[in-house]
C-alpha cells in the first residue's frame, strides 16, 4: 500500500473487519434450497440458476441479500440469488454460525478466475490503510463512475426504487406487487419451468472447487 510493504492475516481481518472464524466453513451438502427458499419467498419456487432477488418477500432480507452481493459476491451479482447466498442468507435468520471470511476467500477465488464481478473493496482497502496508520492520498472520483467504467451503484433510496422493493424512502413495495413478481407468474404461464434439480451457471460453484483457507495455526506449521 503506498510502496508498504503490509501483511493481512486472518487476525488483522478480524480485527479490523469482525471476521470470524469459527462456525459453518461451506453450504453443506444436504442444504434444502428448495425448502429454505419457500421460507423467503412462500408464492414461488426455488430455481437453481438463480432467482430474482424482488422475490424475496421480507424487505430488510431482500436488502441484506443486495449488501451480501454489492461487498463480498459483486454488484453485478445483486438481482439473482445464487444457493450459496441463499445458504447465508438462512444461516443469519437461523442463527447458523458461518465462517465468513471462507465465504469471501471463495468469493475473491471465484473472481480470480473470471467467474463473477469483482465486488466493491474500496472500503476493505480503506480501512485497512488506516489499521496500518498509511496516509490518505487525495485522490479525485467521479462519484457516478466507477474505475471499470460502469455507473456506480449504491444501496440507497435511489437503489431501491429501481429494484423496485420500495415505493419511497418510508413506504416498502408489496411484495406481491412487484415488478419480479408479476415477471416470474408471467413465465410459469408462457411454460418456463424452474430449475431445482442440477447446478446454475458459473456463479453456482461447488465448494469443492475452492482451494481452502489456511487458518493462523496451519500458517504457523508450516512456516516451523
Amino acid at each position: 500500500m503506498r510502496g508498504q510493504d503490509v501483511r493481512v492475516d486472518n487476525d488483522v481481518m478480524k480485527r479490523v473487519f469482525g471476521f470470524n472464524f469459527v462456525g459453518k466453513r461451506s453450504k453443506p451438502v444436504d442444504f434444502n434450497a428448495k425448502l429454505r427458499w419457500k421460507e423467503l419467498s412462500p408464492h414461488t419456487t426455488w430455481d437453481s440458476r438463480g432467482i430474482p432477488n424482488g422475490l424475496i418477500e421480507d424487505l430488510a432480507t431482500a436488502f441484506v441479500h443486495r449488501f451480501i452481493a454489492y461487498n463480498i459476491t459483486g454488484k453485478k451479482e445483486a438481482n439473482k440469488v445464487s444457493e450459496t447466498e441463499l445458504y447465508l442468507l438462512w444461516a443469519m435468520r437461523s442463527g447458523v454460525k458461518v465462517c465468513s471470511m471462507t465465504f469471501l476467500q471463495n468469493s475473491l477465488q471465484e473472481v480470480a478466475l473470471g467467474k463473477r464481478g469483482i465486488p466493491a473493496l474500496g472500503h476493505v482497502v480503506t480501512a485497512l490503510a488506516k489499521y496500518f496508520d498509511i496516509p490518505d492520498q487525495p485522490v479525485f472520483i467521479d462519484a457516478t463512475w466507477s474505475y471499470e467504467g460502469e455507473p456506480m451503484r449504491n444501496i440507497n433510496e435511489h437503489e431501491l426504487r429501481t429494484a423496485d422493493l420500495i415505493r419511497n424512502r418510508t413506504t416498502p413495495r408489496e411484495y406481491t406487487k412487484r415488478k419480479a413478481y408479476d415477471s416470474y407468474f408471467k413465465k410459469l404461464q408462457e411454460g418456463a419451468e424452474p430449475t431445482t434439480d442440477e447446478a446454475g451457471p458459473s456463479r453456482l460453484v461447488d465448494d469443492n472447487e475452492h482451494e481452502p483457507m489456511p487458518m493462523d495455526e496451519d500458517l504457523t506449521k508450516s512456516s516451523n
